[in-house]
């Protein structure tokens, strides 16, 4: 982060739209990352201080690995069992007479390993919304 200007490192760069739920998660985790890694709070801050202070880098800690470590693998155990379950989507032309639509036709090959997935989705969702208010909660915290 330059000045006031923040860079979305693990967002996905592309011309396809992103929700803006993930333009919020993701810019408030890069701004935890940047201050973590660039600011390195540990050099200024004495966390050893006192409990207050420990307890305070190791909720910061835990945020950063979450969004670092943690996230990643499971965002790509979810994927892992979403191409096992073979996901096909096929965008068909609308059989209607007169309307100019199409259907979307959805199969799937393993639905054991498609019900993972929503699992894993499932979970990844909660968690990130745990961690972003866990997050909300510290953001006192986030100077030097």
């Amino acid at each position: 982060m330059k000045g006031n200007l923040l860079k979305l490192q693990d967002l996905k760069a592309s011309s396809e739209w992103c929700d803006k739920d993930y333009v919020l998660l993701y810019a408030c985790f890069q701004i935890l990352v940047d201050f973590i890694e660039k600011e390195k709070p540990q050099t200024i801050v004495d966390y050893k201080h006192d409990r207050g202070q420990r307890k305070q880098w190791k909720e910061l800690q835990t945020l950063y690995h979450y969004w670092k470590r943690d996230r990643p693998r499971l965002e790509k155990e979810s994927l892992r069992a979403l191409m096992k379950a073979g996901l096909k989507m096929e965008n068909k032309p609308s059989p209607k007479a007169g309307v100019a639509s199409h259907e979307v036709h959805i199969s799937i090959k393993d639905k054991k390993a498609h019900r993972l997935h929503d699992r894993l989705h499932g979970k990844l969702h909660r968690l990130d919304d745990e961690m972003l208010q866990r997050l909300i909660n510290i953001r006192k915290h986030l100077w030097c």
